[in-house]
């Protein structure tokens, strides 16, 4: 299977901005492992006032990397810890804000000298 890219936002408390942030540095003990583990090859944050986009690729299908994190004991510890800072997080089902990829720049092509 080809590299999977995902992308989300969602929201942080205004007044939870610091505390947000500070939680990241570091993340808690088992949660990178929980992500490799589950086929997450690369994953950041980024984040504008209090709008952050989480973007990320993986080694399968997002549905099922995402399933198997929400099984995992010490992620799943985690997403609910830190869901305290944010105001909007998942729409009424539950689900992440997913967004879709609508351009990518193309790999650089070798030059010839």
């Amino acid at each position: 299977m080809t590299e999977q890219r995902f992308c989300y936002t969602f929201e942080i408390l205004p007044d939870r901005v610091e505390e947000y942030e500070r939680e990241h540095h570091p993340v808690w003990d088992g949660v990178v492992q929980a992500m490799h583990a589950a086929g997450i090859t690369e994953f950041s944050l980024f984040r504008r006032g209090t709008s952050v986009i989480a973007t990320g690729s993986a080694t399968r299908e997002i549905e099922a990397v995402f399933a198997e994190l929400d099984t995992d004991p010490v992620n799943a510890a985690w997403s609910a810890h830190i869901r305290q800072y944010m105001s909007v997080s998942v729409d009424a089902n539950g689900a992440l804000f997913m967004s879709d990829e609508c351009w990518r720049m193309p790999s650089a092509t070798p030059t010839t000298p």
